[in-house]
């Protein structure tokens, strides 16, 4: 058990904040946070994508 929390405090941990103990864990808990990761990511994906759009924009106006 301790292995497998150390594997999820290292993919938790760009995010900076504290992982509770075992004690705390609670379905809710672990919903808002699996939301979360969710909803960054998906933030991360759509401003790539539009900084994909400002440089092939500007790509286009210089040829």
């Amino acid at each position: 058990m301790q292995q497998n929390n150390s594997a999820i405090k290292h993919l938790i941990k760009p995010f900076s904040f504290e992982f509770p103990q075992l004690e705390q864990f609670s379905p809710l808990f672990l919903n808002n946070l699996n939301q979360d990761y969710i909803i960054t990511n998906l933030q991360f994906i759509m401003s790539l994508y539009s900084l994909r759009d400002i440089i092939w924009t500007i790509t286009q106006e210089l040829c």
